[in-house]
Formats: C-alpha cells, sequence, structure tokens
C-alpha cells in the first residue's frame, strides 16, 4: 500500500493538524524528501510531535519509516503509481477515469458544507455578481452563468481581457466577483481581484493551486484538487472538475433563494 493510500484510509480520523500535514505533503513532495523531522513539521505549522503520531497512524514506526516509504514513493513516479490498475489491463480510458474519480475523491475533502452554505447566502444578497475568467477557464465561467440561469440567478460571465479590466473597477461592497483560475496566477486576473477587492467588493477565487498569489485578495478561496496531480500520463482537462462544484454550488445556492 502507497502512502497515498494509506492517507486517504485513514482520512476521516485526522485531526485539524494532521490535515494541515496531509495538505502540505501533498502539493509539496520534493520538499518534504529534502526535510527533516523539525523542517517539515515548522514548514506543516504543526509541532514534532503531531508530525510523529501522524506517521504512526499510517502505520509506521515513526516519521523516518514515514519519510522512507514516501521517498521510495516519489522516486518510482507517484503520479503513476496512485493509479494502479491491479490485475485489469492498463488501458487508457481506464487510467483516465481512475484520474478523475482520484480527484473528486478528494474534493470531497476540499469541499465544506458550511463554507458551501456561506458562500451561496453571500452571492444571494448581492446586487451584481460577476464571473471574471480568461483563456481556457473562460468555459467553466460560460457554464457557471448558464446553470445559475438555471435557477433563475443573474450573473454576467466575463472573460474579454479589455472586460475583466475594466468591469472589475465599477464593483461596490454590494456586489461579488467571482474569479476562476486553475493556474491561481493568471495575468490580467491578478490585477482585477487586487483592484476588486480594494473597492470592498465580496471576492471569490476558485482555483486548483493552493497558496496562490491571488488569495490574499480574495475574502473567502475554494481550493478545486487538479486532476494532473494524479496522473502524469495524460493532459487533462481541469473543466470537468470545476463542474462538479457548481453543481455543488447551485444546488446550494438553489436552497438558499427557496428559503428566502
Amino acid at each position: 500500500m502507497t502512502p497515498m493510500e494509506r492517507m486517504s484510509e485513514v482520512w476521516n480520523t485526522f485531526t485539524k493538524s494532521e490535515k494541515q500535514i496531509y495538505s502540505y505533503i501533498t502539493q509539496n513532495s520534493q520538499e518534504v524528501l529534502k526535510s527533516n523531522l523539525i523542517v517539515l513539521a515548522q514548514a506543516c505549522g504543526v509541532s514534532k510531535t503531531a508530525l510523529m503520531r501522524f506517521s504512526q497512524k499510517l502505520g509506521y514506526s515513526g516519521f523516518t519509516e514515514f519519510k522512507y516509504d514516501f521517498s521510495r514513493y516519489v522516486h518510482s513516479g507517484a503520479k503513476g503509481q496512485r493509479i494502479k490498475s491491479g490485475n485489469r489491463e492498463d488501458t487508457a480510458v481506464y487510467k483516465i477515469i481512475e484520474a478523475y474519480l482520484y480527484t473528486l475523491r478528494e474534493m470531497e475533502h476540499c469541499i465544506s458544507e458550511a463554507e458551501t452554505a456561506e458562500i451561496a447566502k453571500r452571492l444571494m444578497v448581492s446586487e451584481r455578481v460577476k464571473i471574471f475568467a480568461l483563456n481556457r477557464d473562460a468555459y467553466t465561467a460560460q457554464h457557471m452563468r448558464h446553470h445559475f440561469y438555471k435557477i433563475n440567478f443573474d450573473a454576467e460571465a466575463v472573460f474579454d481581457p479589455v472586460l475583466v479590466e475594466e468591469l472589475s473597477q465599477v464593483g461596490t461592497p454590494k456586489d461579488a466577483h467571482i474569479f476562476l483560475t486553475v493556474t491561481g496566477n493568471t495575468p490580467g486576473l491578478r490585477e482585477a481581484i487586487e483592484v476588486s477587492r480594494s473597492s470592498g467588493v465580496y471576492t471569490l477565487l476558485v482555483t486548483s493551486t493552493k497558496n496562490s498569489p491571488m488569495q490574499k485578495y480574495a475574502e473567502k478561496t475554494v481550493y478545486i484538487p487538479s486532476t494532473n496531480q494524479f496522473t502524469d500520463d495524460f493532459f487533462l482537462d481541469q473543466h470537468a472538475n470545476y463542474l462538479v462544484w457548481i453543481e455543488v454550488l447551485v444546488s446550494y445556492l438553489g436552497s438558499a433563494l427557496s428559503g428566502s
């Protein structure tokens, strides 16, 4: 069993500190390999004892054994190893579907019910809602707008670079601006979210990049896991993952509207 599989098995028993550790090591595998117990604990924002207990919860004798197994896992091709097909033929169909399934399972841990309900309520009381996106993320913005329309919720998708710059400057504290960016550092959106926040607009950042430079300008950030962290055999579009989150948000928004 790989370290990732061990972590998935006991995820529901993780404490707040253990979730911090999990979040850090799954996003910074190379840093983990270079760190000792003290350095990694500091990077995760936890105590040495918490990191040792985390290792033992996964079935290791201690941090040293965990790091050794994690190192073997990474150097043997971590991404590819995460979606082993067992006795089944390792076909493209199987591997692609499994990559998305792994992503959805990860998403379940990243999306909070309370946070989603809070976002829905905030959007509901906003006078104007704009969805900003550029490049490939524009498809997601348009899809989000169409789904909002299905529940009679008005929103505008803005994906023209000129309009992104102009419309981000005319928001008020009664408005809400949603910024969609897989990379978390899209030129044009970086400047736009900073302007929106400076105007007191409610800013929601939706990204697949943890610790995004744009996050400091977001009142709320939603992290959508990237499918590419589970396989490097294919270049998989992240649009599908965002569609699932949009479905969840629309469900909560619809409930909020029904109860108003």
